[in-house]
């Protein structure tokens, strides 16, 4: 079994086969290649099309599925549905779909641009099916309603193995920015190093990651502890914890403006511990 870096990772797609045979192939294969990485399946909760295919794939393959197969979390509404979805994940990855895939993709990339989240967002562009929203992305783009390094939010790639591949590239590269004080020893910071030189040849990391930072500058320390209600003798085991309960809240309220800025708090105290470490390390 080739170990991820994910536990969980949220899938979207459509409740229809589709009319290519192609589509039905990648579910499959897209539900296998998270079994064989050890992955847990966070999904919708859908029993037929795409949907149902790389639910029963997963589940037959021995992997725990949130959203049909053995459980079943009851929300009051979509935008709760939404917001517990994305919080049990570690990822999203988006196959073939229709109105609400397209809805459910674009929200969690507005959420990564909104720092709401830095979870990595994959696009599984089976035979090109996703080739007119990137034209129409890069049109954006171009015309400058969508900046360069939002475009990057998007991880691309045809087929499941590459995808995940892609996606784990950049997980390594966040896991070691969150890491607190205290955990990071000299052979992280060197690994840590090697990931950024390594971030342009992926393609996937290295703008988002100067992107969290700058967003992170616009909020000072004692902002930042204030929002989250710790002080500066708190660990960074009892912040992360903080973080969860406050972004868990702030999730069943559906108040996503309170998410960001729960979650921008936090990244201006990783950033704070982060610099400290170095400190200590240099």
């Amino acid at each position: 079994m080739r170990q991820s870096r994910f536990k969980r990772i949220c899938v979207f797609c459509g409740s229809s086969q589709g009319k290519k045979r192609s589509y039905h192939d990648a579910a499959i294969e897209l539900g296998n290649e998270l079994v064989a990485r050890g992955v847990d399946l966070v999904y919708g909760g859908g029993s037929i099309g795409l949907m149902g295919m790389v639910s029963q794939a997963v589940y037959d393959g021995g992997r725990h599925v949130i959203g049909r197969w053995g459980e079943v979390r009851a929300v009051a509404d979509m935008h709760q549905r939404k917001a517990e979805m994305a919080r049990q994940s570690d990822a999203f990855i988006a196959l073939p779909g229709g109105y609400g895939t397209l809805e459910e993709l674009l929200e969690v990339i507005t959420w990564a641009q909104l720092g709401i989240h830095h979870k990595p967002v994959g696009l599984l562009n089976v035979d090109g099916y996703y080739n007119s929203l990137l034209t129409f992305i890069d049109k954006a783009v171009e015309e400058g309603f969508i900046n360069t390094c939002a475009r990057r939010i998007i991880v691309l790639a045809p087929t499941a193995e590459e995808l995940m591949e892609k996606l784990e590239a950049g997980k390594l590269i966040a896991n070691l920015i969150v890491m607190g004080s205290g955990i990071i020893g000299r052979a992280m910071l060197q690994a840590y190093r090697k990931a950024l030189e390594n971030a342009n040849k992926t393609g996937v990391a290295h703008e988002a990651i100067n992107n969290v930072r700058r967003t992170s500058k616009a909020m000072t320390e004692q902002e930042a502890r204030q929002i989250l209600g710790v002080t500066e003798q708190s660990t960074w085991e009892e912040i992360a914890q903080r973080y969860e309960k406050l972004f868990e809240r702030n999730a069943k309220s559906g108040s996503f403006y309170l998410q960001s800025k729960v979650h921008r708090a936090k990244e201006c105290l990783e950033n704070v511990y982060q610099n400290k470490q170095d400190g200590t390390q240099s």
